[in-house]
C-alpha cells in the first residue's frame, strides 16, 4: 500500500484485521451505513474463524472514495 495509508494506519492505530465496530469508528459512521457500504461492495468482511473482520486498507480505500463536499458559495 502507499507512504499516505502507513502514516494514516499509524495515526490512527489502524490493524491489517479490524472488527467491524472499529471500522465503524474509523469511518465515522454508525452501524446501519456501515452495512449499506458492505452491501454497496465497497466494503468487504472477511472472517478469521468465527470472527468478522475488515482490513485497515479496506476502510482506508472507502475512505480515499469519497466525494468531495460541495462548497457553499
Amino acid at each position: 500500500m502507499d507512504e499516505g495509508f502507513e502514516r494514516w494506519a499509524k495515526a490512527y492505530g489502524v490493524t491489517p484485521a479490524n472488527s467491524p465496530k472499529r471500522a465503524c469508528e474509523l469511518l465515522g459512521c454508525g452501524h446501519d451505513y456501515f452495512y449499506k457500504l458492505v452491501k454497496l461492495g465497497k466494503i468487504t468482511i472477511k472472517k478469521m474463524g468465527a470472527k468478522s473482520v475488515v482490513t485497515g486498507e479496506n476502510i482506508y480505500q472507502v475512505l480515499r472514495e469519497l466525494p468531495e463536499a460541495d462548497r457553499a458559495a
